[in-house]
């Protein structure tokens, strides 16, 4: 259309161009009498005056979509005036920071990896995406935009690109679009690095689905859908009418193909509404090696080891128990016959002390302390049940030497039998050393 066209219709909207003008809408859509304002986390009607006559006469004026000052395009759809504005090629990601729209750590992350060529899919409502999309492209240095229909409001600093091969012509270091459909989306992140590219979606699997659907349309059915998206995508990051980031994924690879792996949630305690980190991205390395080492570090240690809570151990099974064997009862081994008697005495007991050698040990007072004569009952038993002395007479008997013994009325006879017990004692030992050595 020619300048003179745009300005005829420029002047018709000017109702409508001031109102747009003075909010920070980025879509608005009029018909008699409604006129509906949408930007990033709202949409409502504003009050502007807008007649039927002056809307017949826009919508007859408006015969194709038209690029009017400011990169504002006005088109007419379904009976309705809808005019578009580009997004401000100024406002940047720490600008959405601080509008809370994404926390810091993410929206760093989400800025590096862009730059670093990789790919971004952004499930949101229209307006949230397109925000989000333009803060990133707004970190390059030639950004360029691919678009979907001459309706596209695009800011008059990036390039305007109809396809991906005039994105590679143009050599974009960061692409965006925001009105090209699932198949288009698909295609263009399979074959472009540093995109972020809108899907009508408000959950990530209904994202990952819609796109999933998009490759098999390309693909007719040919059952390389997972390689696709594989190849495609990325990150995903799921917004929601709030205008807020809910949730960051890295799609990875899986024996069945791919799997989304959460790197940042919401709703979780104690601050439900924070965008909180739950895992690392698998390519810290690379972040470090790209001047992104700060990051990588931070994304590191502010991450857990575990996004959610750990699964219960199984418990182990015991074995089943067994009976324990019954043991027969001990039967004492009989020598054969003809064998020599065993002898009394161990022999590998030769070479112990005698009973009482701790008797030797003590001294001389120390005897004369445990003499009976010397202790009470109670002490001269507990002595005796060591070994450390002979046992305590009988109450009522006084001890006695051997040499009282001896000289006694009984004397006689005492000495005969002790005489006896010494030369019996003398064959005992004699008849062990003969066993001794015989074995």
């Amino acid at each position: 259309m020619t300048t003179s066209g745009a300005e005829a219709i420029a002047s018709l909207l000017e109702p409508l161009l001031q109102a747009l003008r003075a909010s920070r809408d980025l879509r608005l859509v009029a018909r008699p009498g409604l006129v509906i304002g949408d930007r990033p986390g709202a949409s409502e009607p504003l009050g502007v005056a807008w007649e039927a006559a002056a809307h017949e006469r826009a919508v007859t004026s408006i015969t194709a979509s038209t690029v009017l000052a400011d990169g504002v395009t006005a088109t007419v759809v379904g009976g309705s005036v809808v005019l578009c504005r580009p997004p401000d090629p100024r406002r940047r990601v720490e600008d959405l920071v601080q509008d809370g729209r994404v926390s810091i750590l993410a929206g760093r992350l989400l800025s590096a990896s862009v730059g670093m060529g990789h790919n971004v899919l952004v499930a949101a409502p229209w307006c949230v995406a397109v925000e989000l999309i333009a803060a990133l492209l707004a970190e390059g240095q030639r950004p360029g935009v691919v678009t979907g229909s001459p309706a596209d409001a695009v800011p008059a600093t990036w390039a305007r690109l109809d396809a991906p091969a005039a994105a590679a012509l143009y050599g974009a270091d960061r692409i965006g679009a925001w009105s090209i459909d699932a198949e288009r989306a698909v295609a263009l992140l399979g074959k472009v690095s540093g995109a972020a590219v809108f899907i009508d979606a408000r959950r990530l699997d209904r994202a990952l689905i819609r796109l999933e659907a998009g490759a098999e349309r390309n693909f007719h059915g040919s059952g390389n859908t997972a390689m696709s998206i594989l190849a495609a995508v990325d990150l995903v990051v799921v917004a929601d009418g709030s205008a807020r980031v809910r949730e960051i994924a890295q799609i990875t690879l899986a024996e069945d193909g791919y799997r989304p792996r959460l790197l940042f949630a919401s709703g979780l305690p104690p601050v439900v509404s924070a965008l909180v980190p739950v895992a690392a991205p698998t390519y810290l390395e690379e972040l470090a090696k790209s001047g992104h080492q700060v990051l990588a570090d931070e994304l590191a240690h502010a991450t857990p080891e575990v996004a959610g809570p750990e699964p219960r151990p199984a418990r182990a099974k015991s074995p089943p128990s067994t009976p324990a064997p019954r043991l027969a009862p001990a039967v004492a081994e009989l020598p054969p016959p003809g064998a020599p008697p065993a002898p009394r005495f161990d022999p590998a007991l030769a070479d112990a002390p005698p009973p009482g050698w701790e008797l030797d040990r003590l001294a001389e007072d120390g005897e004369a302390a445990l003499s009976p004569a010397a202790q009470n009952v109670e002490d001269a038993t507990l002595a005796a049940a060591f070994g450390l002395a002979p046992p305590p007479p009988p109450p009522g008997v006084t001890a006695a030497s051997v040499e009282a013994m001896s000289t006694g009325p009984n004397g006689a006879t005492f000495a005969e039998a002790l005489k006896r017990a010494k030369e019996r004692e003398a064959e005992v030992a004699a008849a062990d050393e003969d066993d001794e050595r015989e074995s």
